[in-house]
């Protein structure tokens, strides 16, 4: 999950409070500094990331809400995740 980074801190809480009362198997790992994120969105978006995916990524395969591990820019160990939700879809 991925949170606002301005209220990352009270969405933890908020998640450990839930955790501690939930009847079941959960757990939540905070990645810190391991992990960044780069969210390109608008009309342009596919376009423009479209041009830093290996050859033969397609996109357009992608339903809305899902992501898959890839290189970018040839950089591996990325995901790549459609979940944009400013209207774009």
């Amino acid at each position: 999950m991925v949170v606002n980074g301005a209220c990352k801190y009270g969405d933890m809480d908020h998640f450990k409070e839930q955790i501690d009362l939930f009847d079941g198997e959960v757990s939540m790992e905070y990645l810190g500094d391991e992990m960044q994120l780069l969210a390109i969105q608008g009309p342009g978006a596919a376009e423009a990331v479209k041009k830093i995916l290996p050859n033969g990524f397609d996109l357009t395969k992608m339903a809305f809400m899902t992501g898959t591990d890839t290189a970018i820019d040839g950089i591996e160990g990325c995901r790549i995740t459609r979940c944009g939700y400013t209207g774009e879809d």
